[in-house]
Parts: C-alpha cells; sequence; structure tokens
C-alpha cells in the first residue's frame, strides 16, 4: 500500500508492533496481494489512455518548439535510445555489409592506397549523380523552362 508502519498503526489506533504482527498474517497478505493485483489491474486499463495523452502531448511540445520538455520527456523514458537501437537494426539488417560502422574511417587511418581508392569512388558517385534541379533553371537537356 506504500503506507509507513507508523502512519498503519495510528490509522488502526494501535502500536507499531501489533502491525508489524499483523502484517505477517496470511491472512492479511493474502488480502494486500488482491489489492496490489486489482492496482495493477486498473494501472494496465489505464495505460493506453496514458499513453494516448503522453503522445499527444509530445507532439503539442514538438508544434510549439518547448525542446526543453521535449528532451526531458525523451531522455527520462529511454524513446530516443530505443528509437536509434531500432534504426540500426533495420539498417543492419538490409545493409549487406553487415552492421554500420559506428565511426567512419578517418583518412588520417587510411594508406595511400586505400585513399586513392575512396578518392575514385567518390569521383564515379559523382559523376553518375543528378546535380538537384532548382526550379526556374532549366535542364541543358530540357528544352522547356520550369516554372
Amino acid at each position: 500500500m506504500g503506507w509507513k508502519t507508523a502512519q498503519m498503526a495510528k490509522a488502526i489506533h494501535a502500536s507499531v508492533d501489533t502491525v508489524k504482527d499483523l502484517l505477517k498474517t496470511p491472512e492479511l497478505q493474502r488480502r494486500a496481494a488482491e489489492y496490489e493485483r486489482e492496482q495493477f489491474q486498473r494501472l494496465d486499463r489505464r495505460t493506453p489512455r496514458l499513453l494516448t495523452r503522453t503522445v499527444d502531448l509530445l507532439e503539442r511540445s514538438l508544434r510549439r518548439g518547448d525542446w526543453k520538455a521535449v528532451e526531458t520527456v525523451l531522455g527520462k523514458t529511454g524513446i530516443l535510445e530505443r528509437l536509434v537501437e531500432r534504426a540500426l537494426a533495420r539498417i543492419a539488417e538490409s545493409s549487406p555489409l553487415g552492421t554500420p560502422l559506428a565511426v567512419p574511417i578517418a583518412m588520417d587511418d587510411m594508406t595511400p592506397a586505400q585513399r586513392q581508392l575512396a578518392r575514385e569512388f567518390l569521383k564515379a558517385t559523382r559523376d553518375t549523380r543528378k546535380p538537384p534541379r532548382i526550379l526556374g533553371i532549366s535542364d541543358p537537356g530540357d528544352s522547356q523552362v520550369q516554372s
């Protein structure tokens, strides 16, 4: 119940030792377990509503730009860490290389041959990639101007 022994003794007008003896009886332990079970069932029934309300409040804080509240909620609940773990797991599952590197390789840690291969790879990918399209400017291959 969360009460201290002295509080219980005062509530039933008995001594602390009497309360301690009563708490040891099987009947009171059974009733306490039943009460605890009822409390957990009540909490289980309220959890979906509480979760919905929490998400609504978090969304409202995000819209208002109350980043301190959002940071507090995410930090205390551990939601952010779980989201990051899930995202990394999804990346690891879909990646042909397996688990992504936590820290990218620095250029100082590469040999000259590795550095040259990295430059060639980056150059090849940059050449094949289309530049971003800016509205109002036509591509050299387009005959029409976009607006």
